[in-house]
Formats: C-alpha cells, structure tokens, sequence
C-alpha cells in the first residue's frame, strides 16, 4: 500500500472519529439541555405554587382583617348612633324646658301686666277724688303717675322692642320704622320682610337704615337690578364679601373711592368735614356713623322747617278766621242796635199817641 492512501484511511478515520466525537458531545449537551430545561420547569412550578400559596395566605389575611375592619365600623357606629340618639333626647328634653320656662315667663309677665293695669286703674281712682279737693296738684300727681305706669308695663311687655339690637348698630337716619314703610307700601310687617329677606325676628321699630344694612348684599343687587357678581365688580369687594354678607359688612369693607366713585371723594370729603387723615381708600366703615348722623342732622333740620311752615300756616289761617269772626260780631252788634233803636222809636211813638 502506497503512503499516500494509508495517509488518506488515517485522514478518514480521524475525520469518522472527530465525528462520531462530535455526535457524543451534541447528545450529551442535548441531554444536559433536556435536564436543564426540566430543572427550570420544576423550579419555575415550585415558584409558581409558592406564590400562589402566598397570595392565598395575604387574601385570607385581608379578608379576616377587612372583617374585623367591619366589624369595627359597625361597632362605631352603634356608639355614633346611640351617641346621637342621646343628644337628640337631650336636645328635646332642654327644648322642653325652655318652652315650660317660655311659658313661666310669659305667665309672669302677662300676671305682671295685669298687676300693674290693677293697680294704675285704683290709683286713677284715687286720683280722680283727689282732683275735686286739689285739682291743680292732682293733675300733676295723675300725669306722673300715669307716664310711670305706662313705661313699666311697656318696659315689661315690650322690652324686647326698645332694646332693639338691629337698632344699635347703626344710626337712624330717616326716622322712619320698618312698620312705618310697610304701612306706605300696602303691606304687612311680615310681607315686608320677606320681600326683602330680612330675619322673620326683626322687630316693627327696626329703623329704616338698619333694615336696609341687614338686607344681605343679593337682595342689594336684586334692587339695582344685577346679580352679586356684577356688584362685586361694579364695588371691588374683597373676597371675604358672600352674597349672604349684610350689606352694612359689606359697605363697610369698600373704600370710599368705590362708594362715591374716585371722582367725587375730595368732594364727598369736603361736604361731610372728613378731615385731612380720609382719602378714596379709607374703609367707609371708618366714617360710616360721621357720614350718617351728618344726614340725619340735615333730615331732622329738613323735618323741623316744613313743622315750622306748617306751623306759621296753621297760625296765620287761625288769624285770618279771627279776624273774619270780629268783622261778623261787629256786624250783629251794629244790627242789634239798629234793631234795638227802632223798636225804642217805635215804642216811644206808641206811647206818644197813648197820651194824646
């Protein structure tokens, strides 16, 4: 055999064994791949059932700690409930209790009031006797005794009235009662109210200005024919300002710029002697009352020349009917002596003739 083909057999053989070789290593890789492959499955399905095992544990456990959450709840409230139920029954029984003492005290004052009736109508009596022995005295005893009566009864039975606390914050400029203008527009005292949505307690002698400053600032708008945001930006309020605010808060937190108009404030300032220290940003609640008792100064003085003109009227009219009656008085007594002459003239004739 040549060298050359047994060097081609050892070629081949080598080439058959780096092949078969070759067959081995990829079967066995196959083979580890395989395991692996079936390692990672075991290993993936283990983690797969202990996470679902996990996750049942964690939805039980939310599940009895949302019961006891419940459970919590519900117990709360019960106690809420029965919380409320207490104030309630509590709420009654101080209800009642004000009313029983309501009651009490407008028993008092009604038993008070006729008390005091009793005894004002006992002593006119003895007044009235005392006037037939001491008539000037006892006119003046009657009058004291009388005003003072009145003034305690009035002072029990309407003192709520008098002590008028919408009355307090503000001046009255007009003089005129709430009941005064309800009466001029044909209305009853509680239609007036609530036409303009004042508070149903108000009482009749509210002064007009009060009324008008607790009439909140939409009734306000209303009236001059907007709506809150467009007084709003027509008056620059601030924005603690609501539609439910008072006018009289409300005014009070412009500035004066904003009431008058920027043009007018030196005027304003000038007219009402606002002194150096006020200027258009000066809250008008500053100078409200100033502004206020100068107009009702002003409306008083108004009020005092047309009394005084009626007054000089009334008195000249009296003059004029005097004089009228003296002319017809010296009329009748020139008529009566006329009268009285001729029937002296006549007797005298007739007496005359008598003694011819």
């Amino acid at each position: 055999m040549s060298d050359e083909k047994k060097l081609n057999e050892e070629i081949s053989e080598a080439a058959q064994e780096a092949q078969n070789a070759a067959d081995t290593a990829s079967e066995n890789i196959r083979e580890k791949a395989g395991d692996v492959v079936d390692a990672v499955k075991e290993k993936a399905e283990e983690i797969v059932g202990t996470a679902q095992e996990k996750a049942d544990e964690i939805a039980d456990a939310i599940d009895e700690k949302a019961d006891v959450i419940v459970d919590a709840i519900d117990e709360k409230k019960a106690e809420i409930a029965e919380k409320a139920d207490e104030i309630t029954d509590a709420i009654d029984e101080k209800k009642a209790e004000i009313s029983e003492k309501a009651e009490d005290v407008a028993d008092a004052i009604e038993d008070k009031a006729d008390e005091l009736l009793d005894t004002i109508e006992d002593k006119a009596e003895e007044i009235a006797e005392d006037v037939k022995k001491k008539p000037s005295s006892a006119v003046i005893i009657a009058i004291i005794a009388v005003i003072a009566a009145v003034l305690i009864v009035l002072g029990i039975i309407f003192g709520p009235s008098i002590f008028n606390p919408y009355n307090k914050k503000y001046v009255d400029v007009s003089g005129q009662t709430i009941k005064d203008i309800s009466d001029q527009m044909g209305m009853s005292l509680d239609e007036f109210k609530e036409r303009f949505d004042l508070p149903k307690n108000m009482p009749a002698n509210t002064s007009e200005s009060a009324a008008y400053y607790t009439m909140p600032v939409s009734m306000i708008a209303s009236m001059r024919g907007t709506d809150f945001e467009g007084l709003k930006e027509l008056f620059h309020f601030p924005d603690t300002i609501t539609e439910d605010t008072t006018w009289g808060e409300a005014e009070g937190e412009m500035a004066l710029k904003d009431v008058v108009t920027e043009e007018n404030v030196d005027q304003f300032i000038e007219y009402y002697n606002l002194g150096d220290d006020v200027n258009g940003d000066t809250l008008y609640k500053e100078i409200r009352d100033i502004v206020d008792n100068a107009d009702r100064e002003a409306n008083l003085a108004s009020q005092q020349d047309v009394e005084d003109a009626a007054q000089d009227a009334a008195v000249n009219d009296d003059n004029s009917t005097t004089d009228t009656a003296d002319t017809a008085d010296t009329a009748d007594t020139a008529d009566t002596a006329d009268t009285a002459d001729t029937a002296n003239a006549a007797d005298t004739a007739d007496t005359a003739e008598t003694a011819e």
